[in-house]
């Protein structure tokens, strides 16, 4: 750890933002409570952000320091994106119900009611598809141009999907 201190000394910019981390990292912490629990406590927004740092330990700290209208952004596209990875591995889904629902998740969006059940190889990969509908309403509430883009980026998971079955 002293080298490594040491290194980051060497670069006041980084020593700036690790003292701001540590100094701001109660705020970022992963909450205790499960994610089940606070998918029936928390409105959309903060259960998106509290299931960010439940699916992504590397990334929730540093999307959550965004200013809000970008990290709010950035965190529904993860939360989007972690829904189609969790499709994705999920062995146990049926392959041709499976095939279908990635190649159309991006329609998903636009339904306030979409939850997918026992979906996911971990629990909270499972509870955030069981209450992916938190996820689609905090996404009707960002910017329309974010909005835009996260399906544009969605939608092409309809091309990739069929080149990696074709790999496998």
């Amino acid at each position: 750890m002293i080298p490594t201190l040491y290194k980051s000394a060497l670069h006041p910019r980084e020593v700036r933002a690790l003292l701001s981390l540590k100094v701001k990292g109660q705020k970022y912490a992963i909450p205790k409570e499960s994610l089940a629990l606070l998918a029936h406590q928390l409105d959309d927004e903060a259960f998106c952000c509290a299931a960010l740092s439940k699916v992504s330990r590397s990334f929730a700290a540093v999307i959550q320091q965004l200013d809000s209208h970008l990290k709010n952004a950035v965190c529904v596209f993860y939360l989007v994106l972690r829904g189609l990875d969790t499709i994705e591995d999920d062995m146990q889904f049926p392959p041709e119900e499976k095939s279908d629902l990635l190649r159309n998740f991006y329609k998903k969006h636009d339904d306030e009611n979409f939850t997918l059940k026992n979906v996911g190889d971990q629990e909270d990969y499972r509870v955030l598809m069981e209450h992916y509908d938190k996820v689609v309403r905090f996404f009707k509430s960002i910017n329309a141009n974010y909005q835009k883009v996260i399906v544009d980026i969605t939608k092409k998971w309809e091309t990739v999907w069929p080149i990696l079955q074709r790999k496998r």
